[in-house]
């Protein structure tokens, strides 16, 4: 909370004892008009020089921790809280918590001498807890406690310990757990529910007298309960990363009449959060068991398990009888072996994935194409096989659900056989155009490297929509290390067409490593399962309060960049999202339009690694700053060489340099073991501009000085 502090001691006095109690500043690489009290105040010092320079017109105090000389106590603050404070005509005190409070501090200060409103400071930030009186229908939530049923999931334990740290963070307040119900009035009440209204992610809150209740549905809800409480009651947001953006309030009362209920957009919503062990470690997000899914919560090419076929092997043969047999019994021993171990079919043992292997090599057959002769697709043997696998299995182990892709070969829809209710198709979009929205009513031309767009996959898509309830999406939104792009432009529309075709069900692969924005995207499909109904400019403003919060004060210069990132995508024709590392020319954005506004991107992201509030926030930026660097390079490189323009030539040395600088400090390691690619290998980067456009980019330099651009490639032929 913003609070104005009174000083401790008069104003004509403190310059004296700053100078007078303190080492003296300049000793280190920083300003001399810089005061430190200790070491831990020395990396902030540096970084108030470097950023300021000659604006630096101050007499500036640092330390972190309470300081006795100035009469400042820090006990009540958190870790990031600090105090800053104008003292006389030109001195400022900053004082921080921590080392990052002193770091928050410092960085207003900076910003707000940027922005020539410096004349005046006395703040303390996040001093004492953010809520000094939270009630729950007038009564101290301190006096409530926590109640949960014996039967409870993962999830629902999830869901408690995230209420106590919550509140403990909001307000202090230390509410105690315990397993059995009880009648007493102010008590917190867990409740499953298998209300089908809810489907898997559901959940209501409200108060019975005094007792506030959070139900939720057997999944997730009760997590999500707790979740969109805090958010919808209490002001708090953030809260898919684990992030304590809460409303700051002297008293906050949740009434008795407060309830809410919500069903998400999709009866089960999964999101890839880092890939294959990305060397990023965010926070906040619940692990496996806490999601409570149990085994395989989406499908991935299982039937292999059973049918002792290689995975990355050709197709079984759905018509044999033997395969069948064999695929059957060791299906039967799976069972057998999940219930052995104390899973509960419909509690944590929900489905078996039977997913076709990875490949379009399907049998042909007499009898493999006799059925495909009547149903029109691969897909008629696969669901046949499925339906038939199903029914048998069910007769001893009711209630379980099996899982097949429509994928590489079966994308359509059969003719003739419908799946039956225990079957869940995953329709993959796997090579769909990734610039378009994915209704197929804006694709020009046809995907990199295939000879389909959107138009022929919302067909697909639609075809399996119309034969069945249980259809879930596997949607790539992939990251692809220095060659990023971006799909926020489509999202809305993407989402709300999946919701109203009837898609039960998403799996977004939308990896995060660390450099795009993928992590952005994340936060906003998480609001959107809740409200898909939201205008555009609805979800404009959601995305800019996303920004504020990932960028800190510099996010409408990151909000402007992706505008002119997305409009050098959109000036080209189709193309997929996986790739960026196999070849030196990404068709994904044109070149032209980049060179053409390098310089105002370049001013655009920098602004924003300045301005941001924290190192955490800096260090978003300087990686989201890299893939610009990048490609920006690279389409201006064999053109500078050409007109031997040497300045812009060692401009484009220097800003390739800065982003290696970056990659290396940020973590990454694009020079040795490289960046973490979709497949889990590692794309390797040359360490200078020059071996760079000498080992990569010289395949391309005749037709990046002809100008060309992706949608002059023969690979986008109009499909007319």
């Amino acid at each position: 909370m913003n609070k104005i502090l009174s000083l401790v001691l008069a104003a004509a006095c403190m310059p004296m004892m700053l100078l007078a109690s303190c080492a003296s500043g300049g000793a280190g690489a920083y300003s001399p008009k810089i005061t430190v009290a200790s070491s831990d105040a020395e990396d902030s010092a540096e970084f108030l020089t470097d950023r300021l320079g000659d604006k630096l017109t101050d007499n500036v105090y640092l330390a972190v921790g309470s300081d006795t000389a100035n009469g400042i106590d820090m006990t009540d603050f958190e870790n990031d809280g600090y105090v800053l404070r104008t003292v006389g005509d030109k001195s400022v005190v900053i004082v921080g918590k921590s080392a990052d409070g002193l770091d928050h501090g410092v960085r207003r200060y900076a910003n707000s001498v940027d922005d020539g409103k410096d004349e005046y400071f006395d703040v303390a930030y996040h001093e004492g807890y953010r809520i000094e009186n939270f009630t729950l229908a007038g009564t101290d939530i301190a006096e409530y406690s926590i109640e949960y049923p014996a039967e409870h999931n993962e999830n629902m334990l999830f869901a408690v310990s995230e209420l106590q740290r919550l509140v403990k963070k909001a307000c202090g307040a230390e509410l105690s757990a315990s397993e059995g119900i009880t009648k007493k009035a102010r008590a917190i009440e867990f409740r499953h529910s298998t209300d089908a209204e809810l489907k898997f992610d559901g959940y209501r809150y409200f108060f019975e007298g005094e007792r506030l209740v959070i139900e939720g549905a057997v999944k997730r809800g009760c997590m999500y309960g707790v979740w969109r409480f805090l958010q919808k009651e209490c002001g708090w947001t953030s809260l898919i990363y684990g992030d304590s953006d809460l409303l700051e309030a002297e008293h906050l009362d949740v009434p008795a009449t407060a309830s809410r209920q919500e069903t998400p957009v999709f009866s089960y919503l999964n999101m890839y959060w880092n890939g294959w062990g990305s060397y990023n470690d965010d926070k906040g997000y619940p692990n496996t068991v806490q999601n409570s899914y149990g085994i395989m919560p989406q499908c991935c090419h299982g039937l292999y398990r059973f049918s002792e076929v290689n995975v990355m092997g050709k197709q079984i043969c759905y018509t044999d009888e033997d395969i069948y047999e064999l695929c059957r019994d060791n299906i039967r021993n799976y069972i057998e072996a999940q219930l052995a171990s104390g899973l509960v079919i419909g509690k944590d043992f929900f489905a078996v994935d039977i997913a076709q292997n990875d490949n379009s090599d399907y049998c042909t057959c007499r009898e493999c194409m006799k059925v495909f002769s009547v149903e029109g697709s691969n897909s008629g043997a696969v669901v046949r096989f499925a339906n038939r696998l199903s029914e048998e299995l069910n007769e001893d182990y009711p209630g379980l659900y099996y899982q097949i892709f429509a994928y590489a070969g079966s994308n359509a829809a059969p003719l003739k056989t419908k799946p039956n209710e225990f079957i869940h198709v995953t329709f993959c979009s796997d090579m769909n155009c990734s610039n378009h929205v994915f209704d197929g009513s804006e694709c020009n031309g046809r995907s990199t490297f295939n000879m389909r767009n959107n138009k022929n996959y919302a067909a697909w898509l639609e075809s399996w929509c119309k034969v069945s309830d249980n259809i879930y999406v596997w949607f790539y939104a992939l990251d692809s290390v220095l060659q990023q792009y971006t799909t926020i432009d489509n999202m809305y529309r993407d989402f709300r067409y999946f919701r109203d075709l009837g898609v039960e069900g998403m799996f977004w692969m939308c990896e995060f490593y660390g450099l795009g924005i993928q992590r952005v995207q994340h936060q906003l499909l998480a609001e959107l399962q809740w409200n898909m109904d939201i205008s555009e400019a609805d979800f404009e403003y959601l995305l800019c309060d996303i920004l504020k919060k990932e960028f800190g004060s510099g996010w409408s210069s990151v909000r402007e960049y992706i505008k002119m990132w997305d409009e050098s995508q959109k000036r080209i024709k189709c193309w997929h999202c996986w790739g960026g590392w196999n070849y030196p020319w990404d068709t994904r954005y044109d070149g032209n339009y980049y060179d053409d506004h390098f310089e105002m991107m370049v001013s655009l992201l920098e602004d924003a690694v300045t301005r941001a509030d924290s190192k955490e926030q800096q260090i978003r930026a300087e990686n989201f700053t890299c893939h610009m660097y990048y490609e920006g390079c690279y389409s201006l490189y064999f053109k500078a060489e050409e007109a031997g323009n040497t300045a812009l030539m060692k401009t484009l040395s220097d800003r390739y340099d800065l982003m290696m600088e970056r990659l290396y400090k940020n973590g990454f390691d694009p020079c040795g073991r490289g960046i973490m690619t979709v497949d889990g290998n590692y794309h390797r980067y040359d360490r200078t501009i020059q071996e760079a456009a000498a080992n990569g980019w010289i395949g391309n330099k005749e037709n990046v000085l002809k100008g060309m651009t992706g949608k002059e490639f023969s690979g986008y032929a109009n499909e007319d």
